[in-house]
Formats: C-alpha cells, sequence, structure tokens
C-alpha cells in the first residue's frame, strides 16, 4: 500500500472551499467548524463526545491525485465505544471527475442523500468476499422504493432523492462529471466508525499522511490526537 502524503496548504484550502459549498445551501456547519486548534484545547474537556466520535473536518484522500479519487466531509454527529448514540450525520462534497472508491461497511447502515447541486451517480454489488465483488443483482431502497439493479449498474440520482445501502454492499460514488459544480451529498446511518469499518475493494489507506507546510487552519478529526485536542 502506498502512503499517500496531503499538504496542509492543500487541506486549508480544500476546507475553504467545502466551508463555501456547504453554506451556500444554508446553516448546515456549527460554530466548532471554524475553530482553531488552540480553541479546540482550551474547551476539549466539554467538547469530549464530539472528540471521540471524529465529529469535524475529513478530507479523504487515497490515491496521488485528489480530483480523481477521494472525497471532503464534515461529521456532524457521531457515537463511541460506550456512548448512547447509535447514529451519525456527514456533509460530502464530491467535485465532478472525483470518485470515492469501491467499499463496503460490515457493520454500518447507511442513506446517502443526493441533497443539491450535481447529480449523484453511484455503482453497487454484494460483497463475495473482503476484497472481491459479487455477480447477484442488488436489491436496493430508493427513495423509500424497492428496485433490483444488475451488479455494477450505474444508478444516478437527483437532488432530494436518496439510496439506503446495507451493511456488505459494496458501493462508489460521484458527482456527474458534466455538472458545473460539486454535489451536496448527505449521510445519516449507524455509529461510523473508520478505524475498522471501511472494507476497501483496493489496498487503501484511510488517513493521508499530512504535511505541515503551513498553519493549520482548522484541524481535522484525524488531527486531533496529535495537536492536543484529544
Amino acid at each position: 500500500m502506498v502512503q499517500v502524503t496531503l499538504r496542509r496548504s492543500e487541506v486549508n484550502a480544500i476546507l475553504r472551499n467545502a466551508s463555501d459549498f456547504f453554506s451556500s445551501f444554508g446553516d448546515f456547519l456549527p460554530p466548532q467548524s471554524k475553530w482553531s486548534v488552540e480553541e479546540w484545547r482550551a474547551r476539549k474537556a466539554e467538547m469530549g463526545p464530539a472528540i471521540k466520535g471524529g465529529v469535524g473536518w475529513d478530507v479523504f484522500k487515497p490515491s496521488p491525485d485528489f480530483a480523481k479519487e477521494g472525497l471532503t466531509l464534515y461529521t456532524l454527529t457521531n457515537g463511541y465505544p460506550g456512548s448512547y448514540q447509535v447514529y451519525a450525520e456527514k456533509l460530502l462534497m464530491a467535485t465532478p471527475g472525483q470518485v470515492t472508491p469501491m467499499h463496503y461497511h460490515a457493520i454500518k447502515q447507511e442513506d446517502i442523500i443526493c441533497a443539491g447541486g450535481a447529480n449523484m451517480h453511484i455503482e453497487l454489488y454484494w460483497a463475495a468476499g473482503e476484497r472481491q465483488l459479487g455477480d447477484k443483482p442488488v436489491e436496493v431502497v430508493i427513495s423509500g422504493a424497492v428496485k433490483t439493479v444488475k451488479p455494477g449498474e450505474e444508478l444516478a440520482l437527483r437532488p432530494g432523492e436518496r439510496i439506503t445501502l446495507a451493511p456488505k454492499m459494496f458501493h462508489r460514488f460521484w458527482a456527474d462529471p458534466d455538472a458545473d459544480g460539486p454535489a451536496f451529498i448527505r449521510e445519516v446511518s449507524m455509529v461510523n466508525d473508520d478505524a475498522t469499518d471501511n472494507y476497501f475493494l483496493d489496498e487503501l489507506g484511510r488517513f493521508a499522511e499530512v504535511i505541515e507546510d503551513e498553519p493549520i487552519l482548522w484541524p481535522l478529526c484525524s488531527d486531533y490526537k496529535r495537536s492536543g485536542i484529544g
């Protein structure tokens, strides 16, 4: 597995762009989305549940070309082992031409919602193994209606539509490549555990190594431990 790197300057630019994009659809982001590392440190006692749940910014760069493969996310809420919370919610920004790699979750069930902007495209397979796509038809629920699709069949969801993904359902999704701008995607799910419940078809790392070429604008959830936040 190749270790992918992200420059902090790249992260900061991605987060500025994502913040403006999400805010163009309404007041979805909480105040702490723009807290500095110092403010997070000063308030880490009260923010314990958010820190333990990995709430906050996340830049997924699984390969060297972020424009072709990756995703920008903000986790609004998430449970963690020992908490009473059994659900999570995220905001996602997918830019045209950028694909989220094929993966499944063994435990988590989720709704992925095309909330605005570009149409969202998605492909589905049942998992025949940890790194093996199945060849059976996939029965899936789209906006409350049951639909059976061929394995790997491309589906397009328009703003307002959602798809319910079961555990062990391989999926990859992307914004319409011909769109003028990104897709605004929301996710509501069972508790999200990025450390143990992501199974990628190809051998990929979930968190890229960050090269500190400028100060942190807003910390990523993966920065919390090494930045003295949690």
